[in-house]
């Protein structure tokens, strides 16, 4: 999909938002803010639920 044009990019209703394949909680909707780049984004995600990791294969380090 291209940026803004997701069903959850500009939904803002209660509620918790899940993993498509497994149902694992991932963030509450309290977390989700406008970041102006036309995806969802959230600033803190249920605590284990989301991994993060660092790549270095790219000219600056990708999380």
């Amino acid at each position: 999909r291209y940026p803004g044009t997701g069903e959850y990019d500009k939904f803002f209703s209660e509620g918790i938002y899940g993993c498509a394949g497994c149902g694992t909680p991932l963030y509450k909707s309290s977390t989700k803010f406008n970041s102006g780049c036309g995806w969802p984004a959230f600033y803190e995600g249920f605590p284990g639920a989301i991994k993060r990791t660092v790549r270095f294969s790219h000219p600056f380090p990708v999380v």
